[in-house]
């Protein structure tokens, strides 16, 4: 299942709401156009409630969705996943975010939202390997080869906050880990990930302005002016 999120029209402020394949969008109120693209996976954030002045602190998780193919024996088996998984070392707190991901409309992070942010350490290649034991199974066949073909890869946030010792799922504002006395999670964040950040392109043929077309899951736009194909790199 794709995950859905909310995008603000640049042109006119309307709140769009899209899944995640989704790269070229046009806003139902002003018609303006638009491509979204980053040079890194996207970042969400899980939509939150979390009282008013409360300081909120931001949990990654490392989501991925693809196919796992594995040569074992005379065949091929084949999986689907669809995971997500803690990107930060911390005892007590959920591994995985369930459904939670795909049952709610996301937000792309804001780097300039203010919080403190938890620096993901997990890596793809980490994860890759959860998703082989998955897919695995057990026998006392070799396995010759084994391919992850992912279609998405993105970064989930989820906020909490901090009361009394406390830490709050600020989604649902109920705790989920008591910190023990003297326990400081302070220096394991930092600020938000500059890094990162979404690019929002023009449709229009950079080599003459015409007007580019595509699918709204497309990858490479067409100009069927000037008739070139443009795709994007590095988030231009």
């Amino acid at each position: 299942m794709d995950l859905r999120f909310e995008h603000q029209c640049t042109q006119c402020g309307a709140r769009l709401s899209l899944v995640e394949s989704e790269r070229l969008l046009q806003c139902q109120y002003c018609g303006v156009k638009s491509y979204l693209t980053s040079a890194a996976p996207f970042h969400f954030v899980l939509p939150h409630q979390a009282p008013a002045g409360e300081d909120l602190i931001y949990l990654p998780y490392l989501r991925f969705k693809g196919n796992i193919f594995t040569c074992q024996g005379n065949r091929t088996d084949f999986r689907f996943v669809d995971i997500t998984q803690l990107a930060v070392p911390f005892d007590g707190l959920p591994n995985s975010l369930g459904f939670r991901a795909q049952a709610m409309t996301l937000k792309f992070l804001d780097p300039s939202a203010p919080g403190i942010f938890f620096k993901p350490t997990l890596k793809l290649a980490d994860i890759l390997v959860k998703v082989s034991r998955l897919g695995s199974k057990p026998s006392g066949e070799a396995v010759h080869h084994r391919a992850h073909i992912g279609e998405r890869t993105s970064l989930v946030y989820l906020p909490l906050y901090r009361r009394q010792g406390r830490l709050f799922d600020a989604v649902t504002n109920r705790p989920i880990l008591t910190l023990p006395a003297g326990r400081e999670i302070i220096p394991q964040c930092s600020a938000p990930p500059a890094s990162w950040r979404l690019s929002i392109l023009p449709t229009l043929c950079p080599v003459c302005g015409w007007h580019l077309e595509g699918e709204k899951d497309s990858a490479a736009l067409v100009c069927r002016n000037c008739e070139r194909v443009f795709e994007t790199s590095s988030g231009r």
